[in-house]
């Protein structure tokens, strides 16, 4: 079977196949050049810059530590206002009102975002295409956010692709 880059969706050479992490997903040579840089962070922000899709670097307590201009732009935000947050303060989660906010109140158990980071960064295996319902606005007031999630390990940080559906 053929194998296929899980972030250009580019066909995988024979030896890039047999490395990938996810049976006939992996990563390109230039995806992974674009997302392990050896030159640090200000070329893996700009790596993350040049892909259309939104896609976020968070730590393990999905804490946002980089957002590129596709998330930037699908949230109608800067960077600033994104970066160093949790990703419920983000999506305006209903459970950020809630006594502990994003990440320590009881529903948060049951986030599909947090539980595919959580997993990613925890046993290093990456996700492709999981579904999320993530519940926005405010007690009372809120609506439904779909997403597909793909998620891979980058050092310390799980980087996750986020597909609005």
């Amino acid at each position: 079977m053929t194998s296929i880059c899980a972030w250009c969706k580019n066909e995988l050479t024979q030896e890039e196949g047999e490395t990938s992490v996810l049976p006939f997903f992996g990563m390109c040579g230039n995806c992974r050049e674009m997302f392990f840089p050896r030159t640090g962070a200000p070329k893996f922000r700009r790596a993350l810059d040049r892909l259309d899709v939104p896609v976020l670097a968070m730590d393990d307590d999905t804490k946002i530590v980089i957002a590129n201009d596709a998330a930037c732009h699908l949230f109608g935000k800067e960077r600033e206002e994104i970066e160093r947050k949790r990703s419920g303060d983000l999506f305006a989660c209903t459970n950020t009102w809630l006594p502990g906010g994003c990440g320590k109140a009881p529903g948060c158990t049951n986030c599909g975002l947090r539980e595919v980071v959580k997993d990613t960064y925890t046993t290093g295996k990456g996700h492709e295409s999981v579904h999320a319902t993530v519940t926005c606005g405010s007690p009372g007031r809120s609506h439904k956010l779909e997403l597909l999630l793909s998620t891979m390990k980058a050092g310390e940080l799980v980087v996750v692709k986020m597909v609005p559906i």
